[in-house]
C-alpha cells in the first residue's frame, strides 16, 4: 500500500497504527502521516486506507508550456506558464504587472507563487539627493531589501546585474514575518534607466521555491522592460 509515485514506510508505536509516507518527486519531498487510537482501528482503518491509496500529491515540477505575458502598453513582458493569471494597473506614475499561479479576480486577491513587476516613472521626483540611475537603485534597495524589526531575513545572493539594457542588482533572500506563519523566498531585481525605476519580484513559499526556480530563471532570461 502506498501513495502513487512515492515511497512508503510503516511504523507501529505503542500499539497504535501509524503510517508514515515519505516521498521525493522532482525537487520536492513530502511527508504524510496517518494514525489513530488502537480502540478506533476497526472503525476508521478501512476508510483511512482508502483515502491514502487514492491520494495524489501535486507535482509542481510538471512541465507546462511557457507563454509570453505582457501589459497592454508593452512596458513589460516575460515567459511564464500558460495557466497562470495576470493583472495590470497603471495610474500614469506607477505601472504594475502581476502574474501568478493562483487566479487573480478581485483587487484584494493574494497569491503565493508569482511575479510582480513595478515601474516608477520619473522616480527621482520621489526622493531627495538623487542624481543618477545608480542613486535610484541604491536608495530603493535600501528601502525594500533591508529587514525590519518585524521581519527575519536570510540573504543568499547579492550581485550587480544588467537586464535588457538596464543596470542594477539581483538579490535572493528568504523572509519570515514574525508572529505569522509566513515564510517566503524571492528573487528581487532592482534596475533603473532614464529615471525609470524597475522592481521585479519572483516569489514562492520557502518550501516550494526550488520547484519554481527553473521557471523563474527562464522568466528572468526572457524579461523585457520598456
Amino acid at each position: 500500500m502506498g501513495i502513487d509515485g512515492y515511497t512508503a514506510s510503516l511504523t507501529i508505536d505503542n500499539g497504535n497504527p501509524d503510517f508514515l509516507f515519505i516521498g521525493l518527486q522532482g525537487k520536492l519531498a513530502y511527508e504524510v502521516q496517518y494514525s489513530c487510537d488502537a480502540d478506533k482501528v476497526a472503525k476508521y482503518d478501512p476508510l483511512l486506507f482508502k483515502m491514502l491509496e487514492g491520494m495524489r500529491l501535486l507535482d509542481y515540477t510538471k512541465k507546462e508550456e511557457l507563454v509570453r505575458f505582457k501589459d497592454d502598453n508593452n512596458q513589460f513582458s516575460l515567459l511564464l506558464p500558460r495557466s497562470w493569471s495576470m493583472k495590470q494597473v497603471d495610474d500614469g506614475k506607477v505601472a504594475q504587472l502581476f502574474i501568478s499561479r493562483e487566479a487573480i479576480k478581485k483587487d484584494d486577491d493574494l497569491f503565493k507563487v508569482g511575479v510582480t513587476i513595478t515601474k516608477i516613472r520619473q522616480a527621482s521626483n520621489n526622493f531627495k539627493n538623487v542624481r543618477s540611475d545608480s542613486d535610484l537603485v541604491k536608495l530603493w534597495g535600501s528601502l525594500v531589501l533591508y529587514p525590519t524589526e518585524d521581519m527575519d531575513m536570510n540573504l543568499f545572493e547579492f550581485k550587480e546585474a544588467e537586464i535588457d539594457g538596464k543596470f542594477g542588482f539581483v538579490a535572493e533572500r528568504s523572509i519570515h514575518i514574525k508572529g505569522f506563519d509566513f515564510y517566503e523566498q524571492e528573487i528581487h531585481i532592482i534596475l533603473a534607466k532614464d529615471d525609470n525605476l524597475y522592481d521585479v519580484v519572483l516569489e514562492a513559499p520557502v518550501m516550494e521555491f526550488e520547484a519554481y526556480r527553473d521557471i523563474f530563471n527562464q522568466a528572468i532570461d526572457s524579461l523585457i522592460l520598456n
